[in-house]
C-alpha cells in the first residue's frame, strides 16, 4: 500500500483563504502547488497508460517537482531554488536593479548584446548546482521499475 501524507500550517491556509474572501471570492478548494499543477495537467491532458510525466513548477522561491505514473502521483519534492535565485544572480553579476535583472530573466528573445549574452550565460551557470542535484531529486522514483519521465510541463 502506498500512502501520501500532506501537511500545511493552518495559519498559512487561513491567510490565503482570507485574502480570497477579501477580494470577494469564495474559496472552495485549497491545494498544494504540486497537486494544483497535477490537477491542471489532468484537466488539459489525457492519461496515457504506461506514460510517466514530470511536472515542474518554478516559483519565486521554490521549485515543485511531481512525477505522475499512469496518472497517479508517484513522487513529489520541493527544491529551495526558484526564479528569484536567478534574478538575484543576474542583478549581482551585472550590478543591475532588481527590475532590470527581472526583465533580462523574463524577456524571451535572442541575446543581441554581449551583456544580454553574458546574463544568459550567468543564469545558466547559476543553475549548475540545481542541475547537478537533479539525479538526487528523484531517488525514490529512479529506484522503482519503469521508465524515466516521458514529458515535462512547467514554467
Amino acid at each position: 500500500m502506498d500512502v501520501l501524507l500532506v501537511a500545511a500550517k493552518k495559519d498559512k491556509i487561513d491567510d490565503y483563504t482570507d485574502l480570497l474572501i477579501q477580494a470577494g471570492l469564495q474559496p472552495t478548494v485549497v491545494d498544494l502547488d504540486a497537486f494544483a499543477l497535477q490537477n491542471a495537467w489532468e484537466i488539459n491532458y489525457e492519461v496515457v497508460p504506461g506514460q510517466n510525466v514530470a511536472l515542474v513548477n518554478i516559483g519565486a522561491g521554490f521549485t515543485n517537482i511531481g512525477v505522475l505514473r499512469n496518472g497517479m502521483t508517484s513522487f513529489t519534492r520541493d527544491i529551495s531554488i526558484g526564479g528569484n535565485h536567478y534574478t538575484d544572480a543576474i542583478q549581482k553579476e551585472f550590478a543591475l536593479s532588481a527590475d532590470q535583472a527581472e526583465r533580462i530573466k523574463t524577456v524571451r528573445r535572442p541575446a543581441r548584446t554581449p551583456r544580454a549574452s553574458a546574463a544568459s550565460w550567468t543564469a545558466s551557470a547559476r543553475t549548475l548546482p540545481w542541475k547537478s542535484s537533479a539525479p538526487s531529486t528523484f531517488p525514490s522514483y529512479h529506484r522503482r521499475p519503469g521508465d524515466p519521465p516521458d514529458l515535462a510541463l512547467g514554467r
